[in-house]
């Protein structure tokens, strides 16, 4: 009877009517063509920024395909062309100067990182005008290369000189910032030297402040609940609802454990899987 039952449903299985799925489409694009999108554009001599364009299309295809060398040659000769158009075109080279930065930490090549991050600021303070924040997100850059070159240290040092030069012109909320990402990022994680440091930032008030409160508040947040306080934990997550923000912010995530066990792999060997 059970054997019957089985073959029945497997039947009816059978004689239902396949749900109808859309194929899933892959697209990518090739390095053939992005190289000819370059060749093309600095044949009909291309603006700069166009040139930038073209340039960061094909690194990105390179480096989905792997190419790490041939994303860092293709924006080294983009540099070479273009790195005196900063003043006129100071966003699109200051992008050219991130993207071979990244590449070039990724490699290993701390020398030509760090010269393309100051690049990157440099760009930005000399091309735009004074009032504008980008500068300081540029210094911020730098103080997070300085860690990866130089240490905690130095790059505490750069965060206190973007708040230095931000609360100079009139922008009290970038110098909160600064020291809040000094705090989070560069005092030993969970310490109360960080956290005091932390709460300064949450307790403050003002319109202005709404970004740096909001972020030193999350911070806050996983720290009480990386300490297993669940309870202050959960205070502080009813205070960011009242922020009423529109995108969701992870406040905390668990850790994975991954048990080890022996799987049978079918031979005379048994081999540890995670």
């Amino acid at each position: 009877m059970l054997l019957f039952l089985i073959a029945l449903s497997t039947s009816q299985a059978a004689d239902e009517p396949q749900a109808k799925v859309d194929p899933i489409v892959v697209t990518g694009r090739r390095i053939d063509d992005a190289e000819a999108d370059l060749k093309s554009c600095l044949a009909r001599q291309c603006k700069p920024n166009e040139d930038i364009d073209a340039t960061l299309r094909l690194a990105e295809t390179q480096l989905m395909a792997g190419k790490y060398r041939d994303a860092r040659t293709t924006l080294l000769a983009a540099l070479k062309r273009n790195k005196d158009e900063a003043r006129a075109y100071p966003i699109p080279v200051s992008d050219l100067y991130r993207a071979n930065g990244k590449v070039a930490a990724h490699l290993g090549f701390d020398k030509d990182y760090y010269s393309s991050t100051w690049g990157i600021y440099r760009t930005l303070k000399h091309g735009l005008p004074s009032e504008d924040h980008r500068k300081f997100t540029a210094l911020m850059e730098v103080a997070e290369m300085m860690f990866r070159t130089r240490g905690h240290e130095r790059a505490r040092h750069y965060y206190d000189r973007v708040s230095d030069e931000a609360r100079r012109a009139g922008r009290p909320d970038i110098a909160a910032i600064a020291q809040l990402r000094s705090a989070i990022r560069h005092l030993p994680p969970g310490s109360d030297m960080q956290i005091r440091a932390i709460e300064r930032i949450a307790e403050m008030d003002g319109t202005q402040m709404r970004a740096p409160v909001l972020e030193a508040k999350v911070a806050l947040a996983r720290i009480a609940y990386s300490k297993g306080d669940e309870a202050n934990a959960e205070i502080l997550q009813k205070q960011l609802a009242a922020f009423d923000i529109k995108r969701p912010i992870l406040i905390y995530s668990p850790p994975y454990r991954m048990v080890q066990r022996e799987m049978d792999s079918g031979s005379d060997f048994a081999f540890p899987f995670g």
